[in-house]
């Protein structure tokens, strides 16, 4: 597939990816707001937030496994699921709506292998289904505390 880079300022957004350089839809730039606040780290640096609403559910299965369910209310009102092994308490996958090409839909995803990477285990592959669309992610490369290129986040002088 390529790099694909999106950037949000906080305002607006864009994505680059193949030379090619588009400005995100409002309905982009609000799913990337709330794909960020379902991201594990900022769970973790988030829990102690009055306005951070954690609540466990029991356990249901999630990939013919069965699993801890801990639903989630942020301060900007986005909700999803958060699944947990309950051998190894690591993440087993997510449930939340979102934007797909077919218009708004629940997407199932689940972790089906971890990897090492500078110390963390990281998912590695997941499985994703959405709407009409189920697809599988694997990476194949994770590095920690990379080197950034600043320029890949500045805003074109063409948008």
């Amino acid at each position: 597939m390529g790099t694909q880079v999106s950037v949000y300022n906080g305002q607006e957004g864009w994505t680059t990816m193949g030379g090619q350089t588009k400005m995100m839809a409002t309905a982009e730039v609000e799913d990337m707001v709330r794909s960020q606040e379902r991201h594990l780290i900022f769970l973790m640096q988030s829990s102690d937030e009055p306005t951070f609403k954690v609540a466990y559910r029991g356990t249901e299965e999630l990939g013919a496994k069965e699993s801890i369910r801990l639903d989630f209310l942020t301060a900007t009102g986005n909700q999803f699921k958060l699944y947990l092994d309950p051998e190894t308490f690591r993440p087993s996958g997510m449930r939340y709506m979102a934007e797909t090409q077919a218009g708004p839909a629940e997407i199932v995803e689940t972790i089906l292998t971890f990897t090492d990477a500078g110390g963390m285990k990281l998912p590695a592959k997941l499985h994703r289904e959405g709407g009409p669309m189920t697809f599988d992610i694997e990476y194949t490369k994770t590095v920690v505390n990379a080197s950034i290129n600043e320029v890949d986040f500045q805003k074109p002088d063409t948008l």
